[in-house]
Formats: C-alpha cells, structure tokens, sequence
C-alpha cells in the first residue's frame, strides 16, 4: 500500500467516487478468494487489468507495489511445493521434495496475492488518504450507532494513513544515518542483521511516541470532541458512472462464483 501510494492525475479512477471504489475494490477481492481454480479467477484478473488502464498505472508503478512483498510470495511457492504432495516428485533434494500439485496451488495462491496487492494499490494510487477516510466512514454509518464512535473511527483512520509514509520516510532517515556512521547492517547472518537494526528500530519508535504524543496534545488543545457534528469539506456526489463501477464489483463476484 505504500509502495502504491497516491499519485496525483485526472484518469477516470481519479474522477470516481471513492465510495463505489471502496465497495469495487471489496467486491473483487471477495472474489478473489470464492474462486477455486484458474476460471474462478479470471473475472477478478479481468477487473484488475481493468482497474490498471483505468487508473493509468503502468508495468513499472504495479512492479514497485509487488516488489515488498516479493519474498512471501516465492515462501508460499515453495511451502506448499513441499507439503501438498500428489506423488508427482519435480526435484528431490534429500528430504525435501517439492511436489508438482503443490507447486500450482503455491502458484494460485501467489496469483491470488498479486491480484489483491494489484487493486489495492490502483484504490490508494488514484485515491487520497481523506477520501479513504470519508468512503470508509460514510459506508460504517449504517452499521455505527453513536456519532462519537464514528468520528473517533474518522480521526484514527486518518491520522494512520497519514502517519504511515512518515514512518517510512522516517525509517529511511534513520538507516541513511546509521550507515554513514559505518553501521554495517546488511553484514552477517540473519541474526547479525536483526541485531544491527535495533539502532534503526529504537529511534523510529521514539520518535514515532513523541509525534503521536505531541498530535494528542495539539488535538486536546483544538478542543476536539467526538460527540459533535463532522462536516466534510468536499461533497460527494453519486454519479451514473460510480453506480456502473459498484455494479462491475457485483458483476466480478457473481462470475467468480458461478465459475
């Protein structure tokens, strides 16, 4: 999500109400997960493909949002090559044997990870964090009885996906300056390298504590209360075009389904 944050521009998912977005993007990694086998999946890779050239977001930006989590999806390959075994050996090296049967369901689950990582990513590129915030709560509040419930869930929800590009940043300061300092932190095992992080890990956390100390006070100060009414200062209109949008998340689920 970070790696695909939001990128400013005037495609067609730019224009939409983030609210159908929310509920399009939902939709389909619902169906992500309802479809069993290659078929069921083709409706949701369809709508992401979809979503990409809607979105405008080219081979490079949907490289960048896969990269971080390169290293699960070759784990899951190979955890499940090992232990869902049919019998049909492909290499056999001593005992551990990767399997052919588990080697496709590894395969379905990594093309289940890309699609989801792939239209999360087009929902925060072409969407910024207010407007995730405002979709969100406008969507809870049939289901958030107290007002105050719903402007606290708001304010934490905004202020999270604000704060998480700031810790990255920071993070990347951070390292910047412990490896100037000739911290060697790509040296050694894999618990040399837990430990020549803690100089990494140790600031950013204070330093997280004390912004997140420092925006309690400035929001005490402003005289906050939860129990007052929120007004937005954008208005969200629901135009034919969101409706259409909504309905292809509909559309992407029922297919899964019946696939």
């Amino acid at each position: 999500m970070v790696a695909g944050g939001y990128a400013a521009g005037d495609s067609p998912l730019h224009r939409a109400d983030p609210r159908a977005k929310v509920v399009a993007v939902l939709l389909v990694m619902v169906a992500l997960f309802v479809g069993r086998d290659v078929a069921g999946l083709l409706p949701a890779v369809a709508a992401t493909l979809a979503a990409l050239a809607l979105g405008s977001m080219g081979p490079r930006s949907a490289l960048r949002a896969l990269k971080p989590l390169s290293w699960l999806m070759l784990f899951v390959l190979f955890f499940d090559a090992v232990l869902a075994r049919d019998g049909t050996a492909v290499i056999a090296l001593g005992p551990v044997v990767l399997d052919l049967s588990g080697a496709l369901v590894g395969a379905l689950a990594d093309a289940r990870l890309v699609l989801v990582l792939l239209v999360a990513s087009c929902l925060t590129r072409t969407t910024t964090p207010t407007q995730l915030t405002d979709a969100t709560c406008a969507l809870l509040s049939p289901l958030v009885r107290r007002r105050s419930t719903l402007n606290d869930l708001s304010l934490a929800m905004g202020i999270t996906l604000r704060y998480v590009p700031v810790l990255v940043r920071e993070w990347g300061r951070v390292r910047e300056a412990q490896v100037a300092r000739l911290a060697r932190l790509e040296e050694g095992g894999v618990a040399a390298r837990v430990r020549a992080l803690l100089p990494v890990v140790v600031p950013v956390f204070v330093r997280a504590y004390r912004s997140a100390e420092v925006l309690a006070l400035a929001v005490g100060n402003r005289g906050y209360d939860a129990r007052a009414c929120r007004s937005c200062f954008r208005a969200y209109r629901f135009r034919t075009s969101d409706g259409l949008l909504a309905l292809l998340g509909v559309a992407v689920l029922v297919a899964a389904i019946v696939a």
